[in-house]
């Protein structure tokens, strides 16, 4: 299937595609150098409770800031370009990309109903391909991804819902037969 002329009922055919897990560890410091870093003065992002017995900062208090997220959301993303689908013939396809040609546009979080990330948490991140189509002038097309993200903790509480966009350049993108 050429890679410049990729039908959008192909496209949609790769929707839905799961995408898989990713696995992230929350250290109170990262949290507090990420905060920091993005010019964050509020203290439930920056100041620890005080120290522990072992002389080390208490990061028991601090939550991630509503940007934390940023840290693992798009590597995340990174696993569309493992999205495939069987046709009707019983023949398997790939929608095949490459990372190199990809332009990050989007991102969103929604945090209604979640818990706060704390430090010492496990996050694991799961996706799904939410949309696919090709939009531009002709000759300058790009690939259009939405993924649509959730990560919960280790106890199984969502702690965010990520919406992750990216454009994928001409000549990163194609259809290809899986042998």
């Amino acid at each position: 299937m050429s890679a410049d002329l990729i039908p959008d009922e192909v496209l949609k055919k790769f929707v839905g595609f799961p995408i898989g897990k990713k696995i992230f560890r929350v250290k109170g410091k990262d949290m507090v150098e990420f905060a920091k870093a993005i010019g964050e003065t509020r203290p439930e992002y920056i100041t620890p409770a005080g120290t522990k017995e072992d002389g080390k900062p208490d990061f028991s208090n601090i939550i991630g800031h509503p940007a934390y997220p940023a840290m693992w959301a798009l590597s995340a993303a990174a696993g569309v370009e493992e999205a495939n689908y069987t046709d009707d013939k019983g023949k398997k396809w790939k929608l095949d990309v490459n990372m190199a040609k990809l332009l990050h546009t989007a991102q969103e979080y929604d945090y209604k109903g979640c818990v706060p990330i704390k430090d010492g948490d496990k996050l694991y991140t799961f996706g799904k391909l939410a949309d696919a189509n090709i939009k531009g002038s002709p000759g300058k097309e790009l690939l259009f991804v939405t993924i649509d993200e959730e990560t919960k903790n280790d106890k199984g509480e969502l702690v965010v819902r990520i919406k992750v966009a990216a454009g994928i350049r001409k000549g990163g993108y194609k259809v290809k037969e899986v042998a």
